[in-house]
């Protein structure tokens, strides 16, 4: 796999996990199945619990959880989200957060970290 990493913050703002997830696609994130690892989540308390509770039980949950509990403000601040299409073994996206300071993109799809690349000028390649 290929992949680009980038720095969170830009200024006062940062690129929250919701953003990149609407980078990656709504239909993407949607139709892929998910599993979280090594995860440390802050924002609304419920869902940060929620998010946390599927974190390394290796158990893939739906694209409609993840975004359901994204909407609702939880911001990864450490871990690694996988993504999965349906009865494939293989992540296509794996997307890390790094001590809330850089976000990891990991893809087989060359397409989607074209489009990363585009809308985040200042991606580098992930050193191999």
């Amino acid at each position: 796999m290929e992949g680009i990493t980038f720095f969170v913050w830009r200024g006062s703002s940062g690129i929250s996990l919701l953003q990149l997830l609407e980078l990656v696609g709504s239909a993407r994130v949607l139709e892929s199945q998910w599993i979280i690892r090594y995860a440390d989540s802050a924002g609304e308390p419920q869902a940060a619990h929620e998010l946390n509770e599927f974190s390394d039980s290796e158990i893939r949950f739906p694209g409609s959880t993840l975004q359901r509990l994204v909407s609702k403000g939880v911001q990864l601040i450490d871990g690694e989200l996988s993504a999965y299409e349906a009865d494939k073994d293989n992540a296509w996206l794996i997307l890390r957060a790094v001590d809330s300071t850089h976000w990891d993109v990991e893809s087989q799809d060359v397409a989607l970290l074209a489009r990363l690349k585009e809308a985040i000028p200042d991606a580098e390649p992930l050193p191999k």
